[in-house]
């Protein structure tokens, strides 16, 4: 039996709905599981983004992975490319202190608005609103 070459799909989101007690998976294209010959395994992992539901973020993650592929290794889970979150920050330079909600992309500062999209590098924020 051929295997996959010990690949793995993306890590995606599980949701945890306490008013049915089910999880409910982000959505995947079967096509891509059709690559995959032999037999295949889930892993799931609890999501270290996840802040009580705050901004839709999964409770879990998890992706298939090739059954005769060695144990996963250490994944580091991070955000979407496209989306990101404005960040609260404040610094002390000489006498003045500057605050305010800073792009957790490309850095750029907001002052005390949290937009939809950042306006420098145009990354969807998952905490904006304006």
């Amino acid at each position: 039996m051929k295997t996959f070459d010990a690949k793995q799909t993306s890590w995606e989101g599980l949701w945890f709905h306490p008013e049915t007690n089910g999880y409910i998976s982000a959505t995947f294209n079967l096509s891509k599981l059709k690559q995959f010959k032999g037999t295949v395994r889930m892993y799931v992992r609890k999501n270290k983004f996840y802040n009580s539901g705050e901004n839709g973020r999964p409770n879990y993650v998890f992706c298939i992975k090739d059954s005769d592929s060695e144990t996963f290794s250490e994944v580091e889970v991070i955000d979407d490319r496209r989306t990101g979150e404005w960040i609260w920050t404040e610094r002390l330079e000489m006498a003045t202190i500057y605050e305010g909600y800073e792009c957790s992309k490309c850095g750029w500062t907001n002052g005390y608005k949290k937009t939809r999209y950042c306006p420098d590098c145009g990354a969807m924020m998952i905490n904006g609103g304006e």
